[in-house]
């Protein structure tokens, strides 16, 4: 009995030790900035439950009463109302909003494997930082563009807010991956200067495709499965799915005049033996590939976009990889378009957005930080990148 209290009492010592170094952690290096994370194209669960009179396939379930974990899902837009939604009968969720399980880890049965904004959120852990409380997650429906996730925008404003109100009225940063980016600025330029004022501290902008990325071309034409290890997956498969989604017509190369940010009308992108396009050149694009009603997602889409020069309003600290091959251009050989993979020409960038995108930032950014040969997802878990996250949530 003597030797369990014994070791009880050193136990409560410990706990009060490690206490209290975080106490003289925070207290030598100020307050800590509660952090929101918002994930990018993928980086969310998506969840699904459906009731359906037919289905494509004899394995096929017709009922799905209580939500599943889902892959990939159609959408739907209508060209006469402009909206974007799910198929009828099926219902899509992106669960967790609030707590950080679900954009750590793509999949909640390999999380090994899957891991997403974990090292983030570890490493802010050793700040004192808690996840469901100071360390929050901001998952959504990633088929949809940051314009038609109107409920989102909302559920995230309450989100900051709560969590302002949790952490002694702290300001919040906005840590934001890929599509998140996008996303995440859409979300402030919606929000009135006084409300960032209060609210927020920064924006954490990585790896973000401000003005497009090329793959988005290849997408479209061919279907895109690179991510899948092993090419398990027919990019054809996956296609019809990936040409439905708003965001990817959200994340097409931007058309514009600066080579140094958009895409010029002298350069081109796709090449084949009938005929070459520019990213001036979309409504032949789409009608050649062909799926015509992309040229209608597009117009749609592409006005909402927020020009990515406009300031954000908040401190935008914008950070990404380099020097690491990524496509910049791609010729079909006789017969290959638009049904098979292209040959690629590659280019500088993070292996996913090209340079140019990703430089976009330093027209509104307070400040920019690269790092090179690291890629893409690999940013997410680089000791330059956590360090740097680190030093931006201190409030000195």
């Amino acid at each position: 009995f003597k030797l369990i209290l014994l070791r009880g009492i050193e136990m409560v010592r410990e706990v009060k030790i490690l206490g209290l170094c975080t106490l003289l952690l925070v207290s030598a290096c100020g307050t800590i900035s509660p952090v929101v994370l918002i994930p990018g194209d993928g980086g969310s669960q998506l969840q699904g439950r459906w009731h359906k009179e037919k289905v494509p396939h004899i394995y096929c379930t017709k009922t799905q009463k209580s939500w599943s974990t889902l892959w990939v899902a159609v959408s739907d837009f209508d060209p006469a109302t402009g909206e974007f939604s799910s198929k009828p009968g099926v219902e899509i969720r992106a669960p967790g909003f609030g707590g950080t399980e679900t954009v750590e880890y793509l999949s909640p049965s390999l999380k090994s494997a899957t891991k997403y904004f974990y090292e983030i959120a570890d490493s802010l852990t050793k700040l004192g930082l808690q996840r469901g409380s100071s360390i929050r997650g901001a998952p959504y429906d990633f088929r949809y563009a940051g314009y038609n996730n109107v409920a989102w925008q909302k559920n995230l404003t309450a989100l900051v807010e709560e969590t302002f109100a949790l952490n002694n009225n702290t300001r919040v940063t906005l840590v934001a991956h890929s599509l998140g980016c996008l996303y995440t600025k859409y979300f402030l330029h919606t929000m009135p200067s006084e409300w960032k004022a209060k609210f927020l501290h920064a924006f954490v902008p990585i790896s973000g495709p401000w003005t497009g990325t090329l793959i988005q071309m290849r997408l479209y034409a061919s279907g895109y499965a690179d991510l899948v290890p092993g090419h398990l997956i027919d990019p054809l498969s996956v296609r019809p799915e990936q040409r439905s989604w708003a965001s990817n017509v959200w994340m097409l190369p931007v058309a514009g005049e600066d080579s140094s940010t958009t895409w010029t009308k002298d350069e081109v992108l796709v090449q084949t033996p009938s005929r070459n396009y520019t990213a001036h050149d979309y409504f032949s694009f789409f009608h050649d590939i062909p799926y015509t009603l992309g040229n209608d997602m597009y117009q749609k889409v592409a006005p909402n976009n927020v020009d990515f020069r406009s300031d954000p309003g908040v401190d935008t600290y914008c950070l990404y990889g380099n020097h690491v091959p990524t496509e910049a251009g791609y010729v079909y050989p006789s017969g290959y378009f638009p049904d098979k993979q292209p040959n690629k020409i590659y280019g500088d960038g993070d292996g996913t957005v090209n340079l140019r995108s990703l430089h976009a930032c330093s027209q509104f950014a307070t400040q920019v930080q690269t790092f090179p040969n690291v890629s893409h997802t690999e940013v997410l878990s680089d000791a330059g990148v956590l360090k740097f996250i680190k030093g931006v949530v201190i409030l000195h």
